[in-house]
């Protein structure tokens, strides 16, 4: 799985990059914050979806994931003289929808009862379970899923979060500009053992979520402050920006040295 509670710095980037992003991350930041009665009231309004509209919107959700090239896809068609722009390259990620689907499904929230609808790359599901991954998946396709398709995904969530079910996360202030995160320079390996080192202190306090929270959170408030970031500097400035939030998140429990690699960004102040 290329999405895990334990790499939330994949899973943000990637979000990020794609073209709906902000909307990505604010819907992640939603469903796993889900209260125990929130998810109840998510799968009686799922409930309320007309199955047949749903069944051709996963079906749609199928076919839009699958005409959006992967990191592997992009690097396989280089090697064959096709060379990607840029842009092409940050927008494609590890993962596609049926990966954030199958996160969402699988580490969310405590689904309240027996699996009764599909979901794409995952197989029949709880409904609230379903409606949480469809809301993402409509946001991680855009615009490539059709608005009609789009309108059926979201709109349980979108009652619950009407109805003000769904937790309002206050945006956390960015400390330092994305142009100047993207400076920051680590030697080879650093940043990737500190971040290893981090999600291992996360797993032990047990703070894997409240981990992955803290990275979408922050990068969700780096799109509010920069909504037109272009996704070659977003990939090259986020690793500073989650270094950052992941060090004041678990700073009781990591060494110094670790601490000391994944605050470099803020030399960048």
């Amino acid at each position: 799985m290329p999405y895990t509670l334990s790499s939330p710095t994949v899973l943000a980037t990637d979000a990020a990059c794609r073209p709906g992003g902000a909307e990505v991350l604010r819907t992640l930041a939603g469903v796993f914050r889900l209260a125990d009665d929130a998810a109840v009231r998510l799968g009686l309004h799922a409930l309320d979806v007309d199955p047949g509209a749903a069944e051709r919107a996963w079906d749609a959700a199928e076919a839009a994931d699958d005409a959006v090239p992967s990191t592997a896809d992009v690097g396989l068609a280089a090697t064959l003289g096709r060379l990607p722009s840029a842009t092409a390259l940050a927008r494609s990620g590890l993962g596609g929808a049926r990966d954030v689907a199958r996160l969402v499904v699988r580490e969310a929230a405590r689904w309240p009862d027996a699996p009764v609808r599909p979901v794409l790359g995952v197989g029949d599901v709880p409904a609230p379970a379903a409606a949480a991954a469809g809301a993402v998946v409509a946001a991680w396709l855009r615009p490539g899923l059709g608005e009609e398709h789009s309108v059926v995904l979201r709109s349980a969530w979108e009652r619950v979060s009407a109805a003000g079910a769904a937790v309002r996360v206050p945006v956390p202030a960015v400390p330092v500009p994305l142009d100047a995160l993207a400076e920051v320079r680590w030697p080879a390996g650093a940043w990737a053992r500190a971040m290893h080192a981090a999600a291992w202190a996360a797993h032990a306090t047990g703070r894997l979520r409240a981990q992955l929270l803290t990275v979408v959170d922050v990068t969700a408030a780096a799109l509010e402050a920069e909504p037109d970031a272009d996704p070659v500097l977003l990939r090259a400035a986020l690793p500073a920006l989650h270094g950052l939030a992941v060090a004041d998140l678990l700073a009781d429990v990591l060494a110094d040295d670790v601490l000391g690699e994944l605050r470099l960004g803020a030399s960048a102040a």
